[in-house]
């Protein structure tokens, strides 16, 4: 069973619905606390086998998390739509924001949704902004700030980050799909090679250019 630490943000109120809000009231007090939190679990689109530890803090209504996923001290900032799918890793101290305002209007705010698709693994200390995917399998080097769409299965790292590497070569994606994703959700192999091309003779040209210098 999930073990669920909650620690809701101020603007909860603003963005929840109105059964998260009772809930939210109900957590506070100790002696409902540990039934709120299932109750709490099922008001969020949570699977069954999700791992939350303490020191979660969220302020959207909108977040749906896959089986398996195991979250430490995620911070979620923001009213946006956060889905983070199955088998992923969110380290100690990362932060997902999901809204932002307009440069000339304070007033005016930005919110767009954030996906991460499943097996990702985002490590320690890591930015997540508003509007991006990041694709199946990747990695998330620590303290990295991901501005951009990442692709699947790539190593990335940096601020903003950069693709430094890939997980696995094409072929191999293509068999680690094979056993753990269904057939008709599996990227097809000269898509796979087209992005490993694309950033990893990117870089190489990167590496050149700086050895030359």
């Amino acid at each position: 069973m999930a073990k669920l630490e909650y620690r809701l943000g101020k603007d909860f109120r603003q963005s929840s619905t109105p059964k998260q809000r009772v809930l939210a009231n109900l957590y506070k007090l100790p002696i409902l606390s540990r039934f709120v939190k299932k109750a709490l679990k099922k008001s969020y689109n949570l699977g069954a086998t999700v791992s939350v530890t303490k020191g979660f803090h969220c302020e959207t209504a909108f977040l749906s998390v896959g089986e398996h996923t195991g979250i430490s001290n995620l911070w979620i900032h923001g009213t946006g739509e956060v889905n983070i799918g199955c088998h992923c890793s969110l380290s100690e101290g990362c932060k997902i924001i999901t809204g932002s305002h307009d440069l000339h209007d304070f007033n005016k705010a930005i919110v767009k949704p954030t996906h991460i698709e499943d097996y990702v693994w985002v490590s320690t200390g890591s930015s997540i902004m508003q509007g991006v995917t990041i694709g199946r399998g990747a990695v998330i080097g620590a303290f990295s700030v991901v501005k951009a769409n990442i692709p699947p299965y790539a190593i990335v790292s940096g601020n903003p980050c950069k693709v430094v590497g890939f997980r696995y070569t094409p072929e191999e994606a293509v068999e680690f799909e094979k056993t753990h994703v269904p057939e008709e959700r599996r990227i097809p192999l000269d898509k796979l090679q087209k992005n490993y091309e694309k950033y990893f003779l990117k870089r190489i040209k990167e590496i050149k250019n700086y050895v030359s210098i």
